[in-house]
């Protein structure tokens, strides 16, 4: 309706909707802060069984697009069998999974970015488990209506590597254009170092730490963990792209990854055929966290904290995912030398 020839006064005597179409067709599309969900979707295989063995009456609700008969076939389903993994899936989400498309399975395996640990019981090692699991794949097209696109042109923009990556597999066909600031002034991280930065210790760590920086400087801090939910605190996830932590001193935390993160990961890593999205996961999660009050968000006497585990940081030096980082990491602390040294005090 907001197309001229909507309101024309010849409009009902058969001019052609395409024509306002046409008319109000997006020129330009700007899709800031993208993930890697926004090229492709990636199921694993009890998801992919779970879809596969849905019955006629699902599918045929979903081709006569009569929603309400999809929705209480789905739930049919589920009190019979239960949801795939445990976890409720949206049914949007179904919806697209069913859609045109040919999945490509891929098995993941060990990429040796977190090193092998000669010392490590493969059958207690929480991430090897995870090596040679199926996961599907395929690109999304979200973008398309039918043989048309929902602008004439659609720029997307990122500072991460790991959706660049999913990107170029899923639409080999897309521009890929990499702005490099090499003469503009890197800011610091202050890193400290500890061994006991883990999901099982991270909520009591982050309120120690932060009670003591307030103590320290006088002034508030924020921080940003996924395994702390303390006031003041967000996770990675939330901050990116977020300007509420402009001024303000920030901690982050940095850990390995969930099993189930690693896993995914892998599977990206299947599908695109590299060796170095688990890696890059760190290094896109440290700089999109330091970004929201460092470069060109930060002010003067503003301070970033990493705090990172022991292992991780020797692991990510040895591999060279460091080189990634947008930030220089200036060692403060080493939190364990720290502690031995009070003891032998």
């Amino acid at each position: 309706m907001w197309a001229r020839s909507f309101w024309d006064e010849h409009q009902g005597d058969g001019s052609p909707h395409s024509k306002a179409v046409a008319e109000t067709n997006l020129a330009f599309l700007v899709h800031d802060e993208i993930k890697w969900s926004t090229f492709a979707d990636v199921i694993d295989a009890a998801t992919h069984d779970w879809l596969q063995a849905l019955p006629d009456e699902v599918l045929n609700a979903l081709a006569t697009r009569q929603t309400d008969k999809f929705e209480t076939a789905i739930e049919k389903y589920v009190e019979a069998v239960g949801w795939p993994n445990g976890d409720a899936e949206a049914l949007t989400d179904i919806q697209r999974y069913l859609g045109i498309g040919d999945w490509a399975e891929v098995i993941t395996s060990d990429t040796n970015e977190y090193l092998v640990r000669e010392d490590r019981d493969p059958d207690e090692d929480i991430y090897a488990r995870n090596h040679g699991n199926r996961w599907h794949a395929r690109p999304r097209n979200w973008w398309q209506n039918g043989a048309n696109q929902i602008a004439d042109r659609i720029l997307f923009l990122t500072t991460e590597t790991v959706p660049t990556a999913v990107a170029e597999k899923a639409h080999p066909g897309i521009y890929v254009v990499e702005l490099n600031a090499d003469r503009m002034p890197r800011d610091s991280i202050e890193t400290e170092i500890a061994r006991g930065v883990n999901s099982q210790k991270l909520e009591i760590l982050c309120a120690l730490r932060l009670r003591e920086l307030k103590v320290e400087t006088g002034m508030p801090w924020s921080a940003v963990s996924n395994k702390a939910p303390l006031q003041g605190v967000i996770t990675h996830a939330k901050a990116r792209g977020a300007n509420g932590l402009i001024g303000r001193n920030v901690l982050q935390t940095c850990t390995y990854a969930a099993p189930a993160d690693y896993d995914l990961h892998q599977a990206l890593n299947a599908w695109t055929g590299r060796r170095d999205l688990v890696s890059w996961r760190h290094i896109d999660e440290i700089n999109q966290s330091a970004g929201r009050n460092l470069g060109f968000r930060h002010q003067d006497n503003v301070r970033h904290i990493l705090l990172i585990n022991r292992r991780l940081y020797q692991t990510l030096i040895i591999t060279g995912a460091f080189s990634g980082l947008r930030y220089d990491l200036v060692v403060k602390s080493d939190n364990d030398q720290r502690k031995n040294a009070t003891k032998k005090a």
